[in-house]
């Protein structure tokens, strides 16, 4: 049953060999003695003692001679988490043995950069307090003191045990199922540090008694960066994308690119044409900047065309565009290259070009609408009889045509237009010559079985409220009638003659306010009476 529990313990202590390996084995020399027995006896393959008590530390192939125990992987690959170690030849020197207050050092067989480097290593006799100096290529060092490394049977958060230890002269193993520990010391290079090459790796135990033991080191390589460019397919596009590739490093990474709004991923998306800076903190708070310059491609252009770009309301113009494969307007759901509409409105109209390459490109041409007079065309009465006089047609603005059955100028004849609806129309050419109309409807009855009577006509005004005229119009207005402007008292201020049709009567004699007229024939008959307002 022990042996089993040892075995498991075996497959604990590689555990971590799927972990992604941000550090990994540093090749070094100057291991200063042998503690890793790899054949019985163990005094046969050792040269010295890691503690006070005579003990050693020993391999799997002696853990199998003895029938006992665990040991150390025969390979000497180690692996915790995202650590990796390569322990020193098991026939040689394999420890940095350092007792109180001595100095020793490992030197690296090829000089390299570091983030981060981790000595594999534990303490006898107590936690030992260790100074490290890191010494570089250019003869610079850097200084990192009072680091503890923890008793091989007392500390926490170890990343290896289970492996037992032996005693060198006895031969004894001690079968223990957890201690003794081997913990990783980490030390982080400064940013500056980083860019140097690391050569020598000095221990200074500055403790009265514990053993500092180094038994591997493992280094984490300064980050490098690369960046991957997408360029824009289409000019104008926002469609472009620039991605920063991190090899290495002290996770974990934060990313800030200068766009608006800022992105912090790796990934910056969403980019038109231009230069781009992310800078990258990785986990010992250096930073780096890393430029992408996203491109695109030559504009490509389209044209559109309006047959007419100063149109009359409800004129057809023709909309014609060139330069792509094919066209989507934005008002019809057509893809010719050529398109009719009629506006009524200033209308701008755009058309999207899908080119050769799929892009699509878009071009607008806007069209103004001349404004056309509002037309007023009520007729003075919709029903009339058959046998009335004339009937004056008022409009406006005036200057207008107007049309239809029974018209003569700018009076409606029942008579002439009979019995039933006539449809008249009022036709106006502005100055811009857009020709506008409108239309009404009078009905003309035979009147002997209706009981109307030509005298139950109304005088008309027209507008009320006015400002600087009033047009006066009736059926069966005759020249020489009267028409009179009194104030409210009574008192007259206008009189002038009527004509046989629509007559104006200006007003620019009078003031704003309330006046009565008075409508009557050569007899001196009333015709018609009121009231209108002056503006």
């Amino acid at each position: 049953m022990k042996k089993s529990l040892r075995i498991l313990a075996s497959v604990l202590l590689l555990s971590g060999a799927t972990h992604a390996q941000y550090y990994s084995p540093v090749s070094v020399s100057g291991y200063n003695m042998d503690a890793i027995a790899e054949n019985v006896p163990a005094s046969g393959t050792t040269t010295g003692i890691l503690d006070g008590s005579d003990y050693v530390l020993y391999t799997a192939s002696y853990a199998t001679a003895y029938m006992s125990g665990t040991g150390l992987p025969n390979t000497g690959a180690m692996v915790s988490g995202y650590k990796s170690y390569q322990l020193g030849n098991y026939t040689q020197n394999n420890v940095l043995y350092v007792p109180a207050l001595t100095r020793d050092s490992l030197g690296l067989n090829t000089p390299a950069s570091f983030a981060s480097i981790s000595l594999l290593a534990t303490s006898t006799e107590g936690s030992a307090t260790v100074n490290v100096i890191l010494k570089f290529t250019d003869g610079s060092s850097s200084t990192y003191n009072n680091l503890t490394i923890s008793d091989w049977f007392d500390g926490g958060n170890s990343l290896f045990s289970g492996f037992d230890r032996v005693g060198r002269v006895t031969g004894s193993v001690d079968n223990s199922f957890s201690a003794p520990y081997l913990y990783g010391l980490e030390v982080n290079l400064s940013c500056t540090d980083q860019v140097k090459q690391l050569q020598r790796i000095v221990v200074i135990n500055t403790g009265n008694n514990a053993r500092a033991c180094v038994f591997a080191v493992s280094g984490m390589v300064p980050a490098t960066y690369t960046v991957t460019e997408n360029d824009i397919a289409c000019y104008g596009y926002t469609n472009g994308s620039a991605v920063v590739t991190r090899s290495g490093g002290m996770p974990s990474f934060t990313y800030s690119w200068n766009t608006t709004p800022v992105q912090h991923t790796a990934t910056a998306s969403g980019l038109s044409a231009g230069t781009y800076t992310c800078t990258v903190t990785d986990g010992t708070g250096c930073t780096s900047t890393h430029v992408a310059t996203i491109t695109e491609p030559a504009e490509q252009l389209i044209t559109l065309v309006a047959s007419e770009q100063l149109v009359c309301p409800g004129d057809d113009i023709t909309l014609t565009a060139n330069g792509a494969v094919s066209y989507d307007w934005n008002i019809v759901e057509e893809t010719d290259a050529s398109i009719i509409v009629t506006p009524t409105a200033n209308t701008t109209y755009t058309v999207i070009g899908t080119m050769a390459n799929n892009c699509l490109v878009s071009e607008s041409v806007a069209v103004s609408v001349y404004t056309t007079p509002v037309i007023t065309f009520v007729p003075l009465h919709d029903t009339l009889c058959v046998d009335w006089a004339n009937m004056a047609l008022v409009a406006s603005p005036t200057g207008g045509i107007f049309s239809g059955n029974g018209v003569t100028g700018t009076g409606f004849n029942p008579t002439t237009a009979g019995v039933g609806t006539s449809m008249l129309t009022y036709t106006i050419t502005d100055a811009n010559d857009c020709v506008s109309d409108a239309t009404a409807m009078v009905i003309v009855e035979n009147c002997s079985t209706n009981g109307l009577s030509e005298t139950e006509q109304d005088a008309v005004i027209y507008p009320n409220p006015a400002s600087t005229h009033l047009l006066v119009a009736y059926p069966g207005m005759q020249a020489g009638d009267i028409f009179t402007i009194c104030n409210l008292a009574g008192q007259q201020l206008e009189r002038q003659q009527l004509q046989i049709t629509e007559t104006v009567i200006p007003l620019v004699s009078l003031s704003a306010g309330m006046y009565l007229y008075t409508v009557s024939n050569t007899a001196g008959q009333i015709i018609s009476q009121g009231k209108f307002r002056k503006q």
